[in-house]
């Protein structure tokens, strides 16, 4: 009646009800939004007429009335399943997390890891690109190509000679460092998405905790073996300058980069795997 008696539906063009419920629910944005579309004089009257306690008590029953009929409402459109317990991965997640069976996975992962370099990216794939399609295709066009030119002997040395920058620089880009790169990244994506560095941290965090450095140093170590600009780049990610400067030492002395990698890999490629775990534990134990 008071709302009726004042015009406030005219002035503010709101149905009744929806102001009733406004002054009712004592919201206080909705109350600052009415205050300015009523005034300042309004907006007095309106306050003198309010009875806070028994708004206070209809708001709350009118509270208790909505989340009733949410909670009836509920079971009709949300559907609980339970999870399946003790599923493979679940399983597998217990061993990784493991100190022993976690450690036998990780060295189970760089094994992989170092015959997909070493095997498949520095051998198989390094022999195909370079035997079967450089030197039977590009390395012949570019030397085809270029001596159709009337150029100096010395440039034409500097292009196609045995260290030219077609023949050799151009085999060694894309021949011999791609497909290492290639298969290192593709790898390292690969641990990242399913989740395993995740559970690596578990592990490493005692071994890095010797060194002064926290589990997020471990995302450091990984970006320094494909570029060391981008490993020490992220040390901004450690929580002090000290872990900042201890990873960055560490990126820089004990981390080959990429294009180090493919020299590294194609050396231990054409070696027995004995040799190249002797020649690995001799420069892991040299530089450690």
């Amino acid at each position: 009646s008071f709302l009726e008696e004042h015009n406030i539906q005219k002035q503010t063009e709101l149905p009744l009800r929806f102001l009733a419920l406004i002054l009712i629910l004592q919201n206080k944005p909705s109350l600052n939004w009415l205050k300015r579309l009523a005034g300042p004089a309004l907006w007095k009257l309106i306050l003198k007429r309010i009875d806070t306690e028994t708004f206070n008590s209809w708001g709350k029953a009118i509270r208790k009335n909505w989340e009733d009929s949410c909670r009836d409402l509920l079971p009709q459109v949300l559907r609980q399943e339970t999870a399946p317990t003790n599923t493979f991965f679940q399983q597998l997640s217990t061993y990784i997390d493991h100190p022993l069976w976690g450690s036998l996975v990780f060295m189970a992962f760089l094994a992989i890891f170092f015959l997909m370099l070493t095997k498949f990216a520095a051998g198989i794939l390094v022999n195909f690109l370079e035997t079967e399609i450089f030197s039977k295709y590009i390395i012949p066009g570019f030397v085809s190509l270029i001596s159709q030119f009337p150029i100096s002997p010395f440039i034409k040395d500097i292009l196609i000679g045995d260290y030219g920058l077609l023949t050799m620089g151009f085999t060694y880009l894309l021949a011999i460092i791609l497909p290492v790169v290639v298969v290192l990244f593709t790898m390292l994506a690969i641990a990242e998405d399913t989740g395993y560095f995740t559970h690596l941290e578990l592990l490493v965090n005692r071994i890095f905790a010797k060194f002064g450095l926290s589990t997020e140093a471990l995302s450091v170590f990984f970006n320094g073996f494909g570029c060391s600009v981008l490993g020490i780049a992220k040390t901004r990610l450690l929580p002090s300058i000290g872990q900042q400067v201890m990873a960055s030492f560490l990126v820089v002395l004990a981390i080959p980069c990429i294009a180090q990698w493919g020299i590294i890999v194609n050396m231990l490629s054409v070696i027995p795997l004995f040799y190249a775990a002797i020649f690995v534990f001799l420069v892991l134990g040299h530089i450690y």
